[in-house]
C-alpha cells in the first residue's frame, strides 16, 4: 500500500473529512491531491511528512 493510500484511508475515517467534496474541514485541501505530496502533513496530526525513499514516493502517485 502506498503512503498516499494510507493517508487517504485515515482521512476518510476522520470527522473533519467532507465525503461529498473529498475536502478537509481543517485545512480546506482537496485530499486526493494533498495526500500524494510527501512534504505535506495533517493539520491535526493524524499523519505526517513522509520519510520514504524517493523511488517509493514516485510509485505512490497511482490513483486513489
Amino acid at each position: 500500500m502506498s503512503f498516499a493510500k494510507e493517508r487517504y484511508d485515515i482521512c476518510e475515517k476522520c470527522d473533519r473529512f467532507i465525503k461529498l467534496t473529498k475536502m478537509c474541514k481543517e485545512c480546506g485541501c482537496f485530499m486526493p491531491a494533498k495526500v500524494k505530496f510527501p512534504q505535506q502533513h495533517c493539520p491535526i496530526n493524524k499523519w505526517g511528512i513522509s520519510t520514504l525513499p524517493i523511488e517509493q514516493k514516485i510509485h505512490s502517485f497511482e490513483r486513489i
